[in-house]
Protein backbone atom coordinates (compact mmCIF):
# COMPACT_ATOMS: atom_id res chain seq x y z
CA UNK A 1 0.00 0.00 0.00
CA UNK A 2 1.44 3.57 -0.86
CA UNK A 3 1.67 6.47 1.85
CA UNK A 4 -2.07 7.58 0.43
CA UNK A 5 -3.37 4.76 2.25
CA UNK A 6 -2.49 6.31 5.50
CA UNK A 7 -5.30 9.06 4.50
CA UNK A 8 -8.20 6.59 3.97
CA UNK A 9 -11.26 6.87 5.26
CA UNK A 10 -12.83 2.85 6.52
CA UNK A 11 -15.30 3.51 3.41
CA UNK A 12 -12.42 3.64 0.97
CA UNK A 13 -10.17 0.99 3.24
CA UNK A 14 -13.50 -1.57 2.57
CA UNK A 15 -13.75 -0.71 -0.74
CA UNK A 16 -10.60 -1.60 -1.55
CA UNK A 17 -10.33 -4.57 0.23
CA UNK A 18 -13.36 -5.90 -1.54
CA UNK A 19 -11.74 -5.04 -4.74
CA UNK A 20 -8.85 -7.34 -3.82
CA UNK A 21 -11.02 -10.15 -2.82
CA UNK A 22 -13.35 -10.16 -6.30
CA UNK A 23 -9.93 -10.00 -8.46
CA UNK A 24 -8.62 -12.88 -6.51
CA UNK A 25 -11.76 -14.85 -7.09
CA UNK A 26 -13.62 -14.86 -4.16
CA UNK A 27 -16.63 -13.85 -5.97
CA UNK A 28 -17.41 -16.40 -8.28
CA UNK A 29 -20.87 -17.17 -7.14
CA UNK A 30 -24.08 -15.36 -6.86
CA UNK A 31 -24.63 -13.29 -3.75
CA UNK A 32 -27.14 -14.21 -1.69
CA UNK A 33 -28.43 -15.16 1.79
CA UNK A 34 -26.44 -18.50 1.93
CA UNK A 35 -23.33 -16.57 0.88
CA UNK A 36 -23.39 -13.40 3.20
CA UNK A 37 -23.86 -16.05 5.69
CA UNK A 38 -20.89 -18.34 4.86
CA UNK A 39 -18.73 -14.55 4.61
CA UNK A 40 -20.31 -14.02 8.52
CA UNK A 41 -18.88 -17.31 9.39
CA UNK A 42 -15.83 -16.98 7.94
CA UNK A 43 -15.19 -13.84 9.83
CA UNK A 44 -16.38 -15.74 13.24
CA UNK A 45 -13.64 -18.07 12.22
CA UNK A 46 -10.81 -15.26 12.21
CA UNK A 47 -12.59 -13.90 15.24
CA UNK A 48 -11.07 -17.14 17.26
CA UNK A 49 -7.78 -17.23 15.20
CA UNK A 50 -7.59 -13.71 17.17
CA UNK A 51 -8.68 -15.20 20.76
CA UNK A 52 -5.97 -18.80 19.82
CA UNK A 53 -3.17 -16.41 19.10
CA UNK A 54 -3.96 -14.49 22.24
CA UNK A 55 -4.14 -17.51 24.16
CA UNK A 56 -1.39 -19.57 23.28
CA UNK A 57 0.45 -16.59 23.31
CA UNK A 58 1.58 -16.11 20.05
CA UNK A 59 3.07 -12.45 19.98
CA UNK A 60 1.95 -9.09 19.58
CA UNK A 61 3.05 -9.95 15.52
CA UNK A 62 0.78 -12.51 15.28
CA UNK A 63 -2.14 -11.39 17.24
CA UNK A 64 -2.13 -8.23 15.26
CA UNK A 65 -2.23 -9.68 12.11
CA UNK A 66 -5.25 -12.31 12.86
CA UNK A 67 -6.68 -8.90 13.78
CA UNK A 68 -6.17 -7.26 11.05
CA UNK A 69 -7.42 -11.01 9.25
CA UNK A 70 -11.07 -9.96 11.30
CA UNK A 71 -11.23 -6.91 10.15
CA UNK A 72 -10.57 -7.77 5.98
CA UNK A 73 -13.41 -10.24 6.83
CA UNK A 74 -15.73 -7.94 8.06
CA UNK A 75 -15.14 -4.59 5.73
CA UNK A 76 -15.44 -7.03 2.94
CA UNK A 77 -18.61 -8.37 4.35
CA UNK A 78 -19.82 -4.93 4.28
CA UNK A 79 -19.18 -4.29 0.57
CA UNK A 80 -20.87 -7.68 -0.46
CA UNK A 81 -23.99 -6.88 1.51
CA UNK A 82 -24.13 -4.02 -0.80
CA UNK A 83 -23.42 -6.20 -3.81
CA UNK A 84 -25.88 -8.33 -2.73
CA UNK A 85 -29.07 -5.83 -2.13
CA UNK A 86 -28.69 -6.69 1.74
CA UNK A 87 -27.90 -3.18 2.41
CA UNK A 88 -28.30 0.05 0.99
CA UNK A 89 -25.38 0.97 -1.48
CA UNK A 90 -24.38 4.26 0.23
CA UNK A 91 -23.83 2.47 3.74
CA UNK A 92 -20.57 3.61 5.35
CA UNK A 93 -19.04 1.38 7.68
CA UNK A 94 -17.01 4.44 8.59
CA UNK A 95 -20.77 6.07 9.25
CA UNK A 96 -21.69 3.62 11.28
CA UNK A 97 -19.21 3.23 13.27
CA UNK A 98 -19.21 7.46 13.59
CA UNK A 99 -22.81 7.21 14.83
CA UNK A 100 -22.33 3.88 17.27
CA UNK A 101 -19.61 5.47 19.05
CA UNK A 102 -21.56 8.79 19.71
CA UNK A 103 -24.96 6.41 21.03
CA UNK A 104 -22.47 4.48 23.35
CA UNK A 105 -20.86 7.58 24.52
CA UNK A 106 -24.19 8.56 26.18
CA UNK A 107 -25.20 5.26 27.83
CA UNK A 108 -24.39 4.87 30.98
CA UNK A 109 -21.80 3.35 32.74
CA UNK A 110 -21.68 -0.62 31.89
CA UNK A 111 -24.64 0.23 29.54
CA UNK A 112 -26.30 -0.30 32.94
CA UNK A 113 -25.60 -3.71 33.61
CA UNK A 114 -24.09 -4.09 37.35
CA UNK A 115 -23.52 -7.52 37.20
Amino acid sequence: MSDKSKYMNLQEVSWMIHRTAKDKGFYDAEIDINFILSKIALLHSECTEVLEAVRKDRGSDTIMEEVADTFIRLADLVEAMKDGGFVDEEASLHDAIENKMVKNEGRAFRHGVLA
